[in-house]
């Protein structure tokens, strides 16, 4: 006797049952391909016609290969071969019942009945941010054509689809079922997705990579598997990180890792690398089941091995928001560089919304977490001012950076007079290297002579000083102890990096029969981004291994080979971590901590020193030299008009033959000079010269929209302009507008001229803009911070509940940015932003029907 009903008891030895007994599954193919009657074990009476075995052999290979996963159970088998034979078959047809009819007398699901049902069914039906993702699941039966509507004007006709919502609502879906000759059935649930900011955020972790950071203040999220078992090889991060938010609670219902090879590693802030408040694996809640981060934000990662999974996690969190101002404070990675790059980081609490940093070396950044670059030797006070809703705080650490760089190199620019190869020179440094830009860009040479490549034009280059770092010993040291050579897979080992460093090599033992040829080594971050990679060659036996890779401060760093053959890793007496103190902490690997894969004896070394890079100049001089002024001239008969050339040394004339930078031009033409570089000589450059003999004459209008003015200029042969507006403000445009900003008589003054000379014309001009009082004694207004980089925040606090407009000028008087403020009672809060705006002053004027202000603004 065989098992052959579902959860039934039945005579058959269980304890032989994998070895020597069929399964209930078996005894479905049977059924389905052969036939047979009779009375299942549940006392359910069955008469099924098999549909041979090449019918059910195609069922149950589309029902494995195109279906069902490594978790499904007994009801996604029944479900999935009765969609399977509906797609071969056709619904309602005689194979469709004899699958069904076979689970039945397997005691899997109901007999077989021709009636189409419509049904399905959502992951999750509420959201609380869009776009949102639902994943839709179809559950009818006898249908195999679908047609979706989810509500928001778009349609599918998918089996089970993945539709977005970019839109906040509630949505009624509809899923139209037809199973051909069975007949169709309509499906219609009522607001069934909703998408509303009320709704708590229902998340489930990314299969891979980065996910979307979560700003709302409570939610839940679920593994990367959501109600199922998580996946295989997974690794993946999220951030929860609410706007404001002084602190997180996460509390954790369920908890389930596969121990030691699969965890959840949570970080105290908004990325990886910020402190490590715990990682975790096994059957035990995280930390009792509730933490709570020490700011705002928190950042999750969820790695699994390839092997075993289970059933994840579920959490809640929630947020606190902040009831006073904030309490600054901030740290940096080091506070003596020989680099001049210190990495800022923010430990302000009570939930800051804004940043404002003085590096004490004359620049600043609103930026949360800055990195700024010192370019000069020094000691160097930082401060920091954070605000929220309910103030400002502010902190500074008097003497707290210490720069010292290597000392410049000294450099020798060269040039040469046509396209070709130009050799430059450096000294005064222990590894001179060269690059193509002043920050950033690609290392194009190293030592004290550099023969560039061809050059078609004056190239240049950027030389600094490198003094190399300190190298240390990591990890294990080689392949003592117990292991073998792999016959597969990609795997890594997992380490937290203190400062950053440079990975220089790595040892790797190749099988002693077999070379394992060409590998890639790969280093990733704790979100499985790779950082750097390189392709090397493995011969047998022992292989030390250039790598070179640049290190960056973090927790759950990987160093993994894509493809593991033939390679050696240790599978017994190991003992977690390998730690060199003070820098580098190998703490496992993706398949746990029984196992050392691959890299043995890491040779890392500490950040080298650098100095500030040097430009140095590859000059092509001629023929590409040009003079200025060049093009079309208009010039007053008799003036001398001088031309000059970064690239000249002397100049010839035609006509005139003349050899002087200046000439004296009386009738107009076609000139050209010739220039000369040293033995470099140029073709000749034309330039049309017109010349005029009438003064201007000036003269303008305007059209008063008070308090903004339009002029337009109706001078004769005016060449350049020079407007003042009585108000200080000036422009050179031929037609400029400009805004007033108090009532009052102006007296506007034009200045036109041409080569011949200039003529000045003033006008006086009435602005009244009636009724409008200035209040800036009585109404608080503060603006800060003031200098800023092109973002300042706003604070007016007064009584008056009316709109109030604001405009910005610039110091023309052109408008730049206008708007309008809807203030509450008691307080009104705004930020400007002006990235594309040119250092200088400018004008920021409020006002409604009560009051009118003006801040000066300044841009640094």
């Amino acid at each position: 006797p065989y098992p052959d009903t579902y959860l039934a008891s039945g005579s058959w030895d269980a304890n032989q049952e994998v070895h020597h007994n069929s399964t209930v599954v078996s005894y479905w193919y049977y059924l389905t391909s052969v036939g047979g009657s009779g009375t299942n074990d549940n006392g359910n009476a069955y008469n099924i016609t098999g549909i041979s075995m090449d019918s059910a052999n195609a069922v149950a290979f589309r029902t494995l290969t195109v279906y069902l996963i490594s978790s499904s159970g007994y009801v996604d088998a029944r479900f999935y071969s009765i969609q399977s034979a509906i797609d071969l078959f056709g619904a309602c047809t005689p194979e469709v019942e004899t699958v069904t009819n076979a689970w039945y007398a397997c005691g899997v699901g109901a007999i077989y009945d021709p009636t189409v049902i419509s049904d399905f069914s959502a992951g999750a039906q509420t959201y609380c941010i869009a776009p949102a993702t639902a994943q839709f699941t179809n559950l009818s039966t006898n249908a195999n054509v679908f047609h979706w509507d989810f509500g928001d004007g778009t349609t599918s006709t998918a089996m089970n689809p993945s539709h977005v919502y970019n839109t906040y609502g509630n949505f009624t879906v509809t899923l139209i079922a037809s199973g051909g000759t069975c007949g169709t059935d309509t499906l219609v649930q009522t607001s069934y997705i909703s998408v509303d900011t009320l709704n708590p955020c229902i998340v489930d972790m990314p299969q891979t990579g980065t996910g979307e950071t979560q700003i709302a203040c409570s939610g839940t999220l679920y593994d990367s598997g959501g109600n199922s078992n998580y996946q295989d090889n997974t690794n993946a991060t999220i951030t929860i990180a609410p706007i404001g938010a002084m602190d997180l609670t996460l509390h954790f219902d369920t908890f389930s890792f596969e121990t030691n090879y699969d965890y959840l590693t949570i970080y105290d802030g908004p990325s990886t690398a910020s402190p490590l408040i715990g990682a975790y694996t096994g059957n035990t809640l995280p930390n009792g089941g509730t933490i709570t981060s020490t700011n705002g934000s928190v950042t999750l990662v969820q790695t699994s091995d390839m092997g075993v999974n289970q059933a994840g996690f579920v959490m809640h969190w929630h947020c606190a928001y902040p009831t006073a101002p904030p309490i600054t404070n901030f740290k940096v990675d080091d506070t003596t560089s020989c680099t001049g790059i210190v990495n800022f980081i923010d430990l302000t609490t009570n939930g800051p919304v804004s940043w404002f940093w003085n590096f004490g070396d004359g620049t600043y950044s609103t930026l949360q977490q800055p990195s700024h670059t010192y370019l000069a030797n020094g000691t160097y006070s930082v401060t920091l001012r954070t605000g929220n809703s309910f103030g400002l705080d502010s902190l500074t650490k008097s003497n707290y950076i210490t720069i010292n760089k290597p000392s410049d190199p000294f450099v020798v620019s060269a040039s040469r007079c046509d396209s070709g190869s130009v050799t430059l020179s450096a000294s005064g440094g222990d590894i001179l290297q060269w690059y193509d830009a002043a920050t950033g860009g690609n290392l194009v040479f190293s030592g004290t002579t550099f023969n560039t490549p061809i050059l078609g034009a004056t190239q240049t280059y950027y030389v600094q000083d490198s003094v190399p770092g300190i190298t240390h010993n990591c990890g294990l040291p080689d392949i003592s102890g117990t292991g073998g050579y792999t016959s597969s897979g990609a795997h890594s080992l997992i380490f937290n990096c203190l400062v950053p460093l440079k990975l220089v090599s790595v040892d790797i033992y190749g099988n002693t029969t077999t070379a394992p040829g060409s590998k890639t080594i790969e280093l990733l971050s704790s979100a499985g981004t790779v950082l750097q990679s390189v392709t090397v060659n493995i011969a047998s036996n022992l292989n030390t291994v250039p790598l070179n890779f640049d290190i960056p401060v973090g927790t759950g760093l990987m160093l993994q080979c894509t493809d593991g053959t033939n390679l050696f890793r240790n599978n017994a007496g190991l003992t977690y971590p390998y730690t060199t103190a003070g820098f580098i902490s190998i703490t496992g690997t993706d398949a746990g901590t029984g196992r050392y894969y691959y890299f043995y004896n890491w040779v890392i070394s500490t950040q080298g020193c650098l100095s500030n890079r040097v430009p140095v100049t590859a000059g092509i001089l001629l023929p590409n030299a040009q003079v200025t002024p060049n093009g079309n001239i208009t010039l007053c008969s008799g003036q001398t008009v001088t031309f000059t050339s970064q690239a000249a040394t002397s100049y010839l004339w035609t006509p005139g033959n003349e050899t002087t930078q200046s000439i004296v031009v009386s009738t107009a033409g076609t000139y050209s000079v010739q220039i000369t570089h040293d033995s470099c000589t140029a073709v000749s450059l034309p330039i049309v010269i017109t010349t005029t003999s009438s003064m201007p004459v000036a003269n303008f209008g305007y059209n008063n929209i008070d308090p903004l003015v339009n002029f337009s200029d109706s001078s004769l042969y005016g060449i350049t302009y020079h407007w003042s507006f009585g108000d200080g403000g000036t422009s050179t445009l031929p037609n400029p507008s400009h805004t007033y900003l108090t009532n009052g008589t102006y007296y506007v003054t034009l200045i036109v001229t041409n080569p011949c000379g200039s003529d000045t014309i003033t006008k006086p001009l009435d602005i009244s803009s009636a009724g409008i009082t200035n209040y800036e004694n009585t109404i608080n207004v503060a603006v800060y911070p003031n200098p800023s980089k092109g973002s300042f925040f706003l604070d007016i606090q007064s009584s008056m509940v009316n709109d109030i407009s604001y405009r910005i000028f610039d110091i023309y008087g052109k408008a730049v940015i206008n708007g309008t403020i809807r203030p509450t009672a008691s307080e009104t809060k705004l930020q400007i932003s002006m990235p594309e705006a040119a250092k200088g002053v400018y004008m920021l004027r409020l006002w409604n029907g009560y009051i009118n202000i003006t801040k000066k603004l300044v841009i640094d």
